[in-house]
Parts: C-alpha cells; structure tokens; sequence
C-alpha cells in the first residue's frame, strides 16, 4: 500500500518516458507555504486546496489537457 507521495515517485520513475511525465495535480489540506516544497521533492505539477472549489479544480484541469472538460 502506497500513500500519494511514493505514489508520485513511483509514476515519476516509470521508464516509459510519456507515463512518467503525466500531470499530477495534489489535493490537499495543507497550506500553500507547506506544500510549496512538497511540489518541487515530488515534482507534482500542481495542487488544489481542501476544501476545493468546483471552478478551480475545473480551471486546474484545463491546464493540463487539450480538450474542453465538461
């Protein structure tokens, strides 16, 4: 059983270069001056404040896709 952060360095290690990279985004109760360096040690693209608003994580999203998300 992994928690999210050997999660993240597992997805981060896979040789195929294309799944390695793929966007992760965090959900998370910590605040923005906690996760600031969790975000570079990790290299998570970004992250998203419990409790999250609905507009956001859709705007987040969008960052990270090349479609319209509805």
């Amino acid at each position: 059983v992994l928690d999210g952060y050997e999660t993240i360095n597992a997805i981060r290690k896979l040789k195929d270069a294309q799944k390695s990279q793929i966007p992760i985004i965090a959900l998370t109760a910590f605040s923005h001056s906690e996760i600031i360096h969790r975000l570079e040690r990790y290299n998570i693209n970004g992250y998203i404040s419990k409790p999250f608003n609905v507009n956001e994580l859709h705007d987040t999203l969008m960052l990270y896709t090349k479609q319209d998300i509805y």
